[in-house]
């Protein structure tokens, strides 16, 4: 499975997806759908990335709680580990005009929202007419970067 990305300039309108710290946008889910996207987010990892998160998760298990990465006992949170062990944020719309953000936890590994990421989940919230809120999440973000 081969999962596109999107530049800022072209972005996919009502879709789930990951944005990378160069702010590129890659779609794994439709807004309508309320399904889990945790086996199509293992995929890119595995197959795209070709990143092995587990032995990253490992190294560092002592510092993090382990509940942020494991759903039971050997079952990881394969977007939680994304976020914070490789800087991506997430992303969801719903039809309703609600949006989730998910960003990397900077004290986990040192990775921090870029400017990219912020453009590109402020583009996603102007072309899928999410809430207003959500542009004062993000500009509270870029004010906490400076």
């Amino acid at each position: 499975m081969i999962f596109q990305s999107y530049s800022y300039l072209n972005l996919p309108k009502g879709k789930h997806g990951l944005i990378d710290p160069e702010g590129n946008f890659i779609p794994y889910g439709d807004a309508g759908n309320l399904c889990s996207y945790e086996k199509q987010i293992k995929v890119f990892v595995r197959e795209q990335l070709k990143v092995d998160l587990i032995s990253s998760y490992q190294k560092k298990k002592e510092m993090v709680p382990s509940n942020l990465y494991l759903f039971r006992n050997n079952i990881y949170d394969y977007k939680a580990l994304l976020l914070d062990f490789l800087g991506y944020c997430n992303y969801e719309t719903y039809p309703s005009s609600d949006v989730v953000i998910e960003l990397p936890i900077e004290t986990i590994n040192g990775k921090k929202v870029t400017d990219e990421q912020i453009r590109t989940l402020e583009e996603l919230i102007k072309i899928n007419e999410n809430k207003k809120e959500a542009f004062s999440s993000i500009k509270q973000l870029t004010l906490r970067k400076k």
